[in-house]
């Protein structure tokens, strides 16, 4: 029998001595390697994604800081100064600007729409045509503003201080004027259509004010003052007026068809072309009529 262990040794040593011998090991370490370099370049990766996340947070607080160095250089200013970007920007990255005071402040036009204006001086502020939708406004002080054509729809006004404002063409439709100071406002031809008015049982002083031909369908009127208010022409359609207050306001022209008006004080009250119902219109009062 022939011995061909000789043979096979002899080809087992010319295999290791070969260059193919050595792929496997190439192979590792080429591995190796690309997995060295996967881990440095995610770990490069990961490093310059923080560093880049630090520079726009750092952006942000510069952008923050110097729009409020303009809020605050611009309080009383009376004409343009870029007042108006500074807040959009500062609400549109969404930070809270309450209490912010600016009095007297020109910002017609602003777009701050479901702003945190929570307690803010806006007193004789310049707010005509802006848009506030949404807008946190309570116990915010709009005394005096103009606020000439603003969207205030679905604005919280609770408790706000709006007497002597102007809201001529004003849209506050579903906003909540629980508590609302509107004495003396100005509010020709604004819509409050299903606008709460209010909730609290002091209900809302508008004592004085000119609701002249004001929509106020279906708005919750219940223990309101509207003494010496003038609602001449107003649509105070199914409006809720019980326990309000009417004593010497002119009602004039005014449809209250549907309007509750349970303990109402009607006593001194102008009525003049009022329409109570569908069938019904009150004439009693025109001989007081201006």
């Amino acid at each position: 029998m022939l011995n061909r262990t000789p043979a096979l040794n002899r080809s087992a040593q010319q295999d290791r001595n070969s260059p193919w011998h050595l792929l496997p090991i190439l192979h590792l370490i080429a591995t190796l390697a690309l997995l060295a370099g996967v881990v440095v370049g995610a770990s490069i990766y990961f490093g310059e994604a923080d560093e880049r996340a630090r520079a726009r947070q750092d952006a942000g607080r510069a952008k923050h800081y110097l729009a409020w160095a303009l809020i605050n250089a611009a309080r009383g200013a009376s004409a343009e100064v870029g007042l108006r970007y500074a807040l959009q920007d500062l609400n549109e990255d969404h930070v809270s600007l309450a209490a912010v005071a600016l009095p007297k402040a020109y910002l017609a036009e602003v777009r701050l729409p479901g702003a945190d204006l929570f307690g803010a001086d806006l007193s004789a502020a310049d707010l005509a045509k802006a848009h506030l939708s949404r807008a946190n406004l309570s116990r915010s002080d709009l005394t005096g503003a103009d606020l000439t054509q603003v969207d205030l729809s679905g604005a919280d006004l609770s408790e706000a201080n709006l007497s002597k404002a102007i809201l001529f063409g004003a849209d506050l439709s579903g906003a909540n004027l629980s508590g609302t100071n509107l004495s003396e406002t100005r509010l020709t031809w604004t819509g409050l259509s299903r606008g709460r008015l209010p909730v609290s049982p002091a209900g809302v002083n508008l004592s004085g004010a000119n609701l002249a031909r004001a929509n106020l369908f279906n708005a919750d009127l219940s223990g309101s003052n509207l003494s010496k208010a003038d609602l001449s022409g107003a649509s105070l359609w199914q409006a809720n007026l019980s326990g309000a207050s009417l004593s010497g306001a002119n009602l004039a022209g005014a449809n209250l068809t549907g309007a509750k008006l349970s303990d109402a004080t009607l006593s001194e009250a102008l009525l003049c072309g009022t329409t109570i119902s569908a069938s019904t219109i009150i004439n009693t009062g025109c001989a007081k009529a201006p």
